[in-house]
């Protein structure tokens, strides 16, 4: 994963996710890392589900989610629930507050009336970016220092 990256200079032009963010549990650090791995005019670009919205979520229903009723007789909002644990507004959010620059295109209409959601994230906030990761480190090694204690 790249957050086990050593992450000394940002040497990448570009770094591409496809359908990975919506299933990151700690979304903010991988993309505080992605941000320190670009170089200054670096892109990081990802392609998301409009997880949470009306036509992504009917489309779903209508199609993977029926077949999976159909066959197994299970409800696949169980497993959507279960995988996407990151809407597309979350998403978003997290990549405005590392990079000065989003831009967002949709396969659809609107928000409300998208499939797909493509993000181009430009300028890397590398202040931002830094501060997020020594934060998360001083609270990973906090809640070692505290479950050792019990042992």
């Amino acid at each position: 994963m790249i957050e086990s990256h050593s992450v000394t200079t940002s040497v990448y032009d570009r770094i591409i996710s496809c359908a990975v963010l919506e299933h990151i549990e700690n979304l903010p650090l991988l993309v505080a890392c992605s941000c320190l791995l670009l170089n200054q005019n670096g892109i990081f670009s990802a392609a998301i589900p409009s997880q949470g919205r009306l036509l992504w979520t009917l489309g779903y229903k209508l199609s993977t989610g029926l077949e999976f009723k159909l066959k197994y007789g299970l409800d696949y909002d169980v497993i959507m629930d279960y995988e996407h644990i990151n809407t597309q507004q979350e998403i978003i959010e997290i990549c405005k507050y590392f990079f000065e620059n989003v831009k967002k295109s949709l396969f659809g209409l609107s928000d409300t009336f998208s499939f797909y959601t493509h993000l181009s994230c430009k300028r890397p906030n590398l202040q931002k970016a830094v501060d997020f990761m020594r934060i998360s480190e001083k609270e990973k090694k906090e809640t070692i220092v505290s479950s050792s204690a019990w042992h």
